[in-house]
């Protein structure tokens, strides 16, 4: 049997299905390993029964990175920030809302706020190379208690081209694995002064925690297990 890739979508289940599933599942994670992508996620399968659980986060993979750097990039002349996917306009959208950001960046006056998502969509690589122009990324959405579960490969998409993010309080797993890549806030308030103190030069140093390569090991230690 194969190991179990899950994450969220799976403890969600878990709550909803009655008690007769619940204990199927819970035979079922007790006797294969668990791959999830952060820690947090790891205690809950332990809760569960689960005995050989992996941490493999979501990254991106070393030819990504080489594809993205090759090049020579200039900064953008004003200060740029980035935000990938769809914005919410308002207060509706509950896990990740981001309403207010837009006119925070207008009132502020934080310089260029570019939306890589819906109309704006970018193919992956280019998004990359792309986000190397930008000072920030951002992944602020209004905190939640469940964003400790969330490891959003976003995060690493910036980071493994040398841009650090202005991150979400709430999203303590991602904030954990970015390290010195993470500019946290606990609301949208504390964004002007996040980017107006931090170093904008974009010179970072890559860490190799934020590649796939780094974490073959663990990959081929719970495969191996099972033989």
């Amino acid at each position: 049997m194969k190991p179990i890739f899950q994450e969220i979508a799976f403890l969600n289940l878990y709550v909803f299905i009655g008690e007769n599933a619940q204990k199927r599942l819970s035979r079922i994670i007790r006797q294969v390993p668990t791959i999830v992508t952060n820690h947090a996620v790891a205690e809950k399968y332990r809760e569960l029964g689960a005995e050989n659980v992996a941490v493999v986060p979501n990254v991106p993979l070393r030819f990504e990175v080489d594809y993205a750097t090759a090049d020579e990039v200039q900064k953008e002349n004003e200060t740029t920030t980035v935000y990938i996917g769809n914005m919410s306009v308002d207060d509706h959208t509950i896990l990740r809302n981001t309403s207010g950001i837009k006119e925070l960046w207008t009132k502020f006056r934080l310089g260029k706020l570019v939306n890589f998502g819906g109309r704006n969509y970018l193919p992956h690589l280019t998004l990359m190379r792309r986000m190397r122009r930008c000072h920030f990324n951002l992944l602020f959405w209004k905190p939640l208690d469940v964003h400790k579960y969330y490891v959003q490969n976003k995060a690493f998409l910036a980071s493994v081209v040398g841009v650090p993010t202005i991150v979400s309080s709430s999203l303590e797993s991602t904030i954990e694995l970015l390290g010195d890549y993470a500019l946290v806030v606990h609301n949208l308030e504390e964004i002007p002064s996040v980017i107006n103190s931090s170093d904008q030069s974009g010179k970072h140093d890559l860490n190799p925690v934020h590649m796939w390569e780094y974490h073959i090991p663990e990959i081929k230690k719970i495969y191996g297990e099972m033989n």
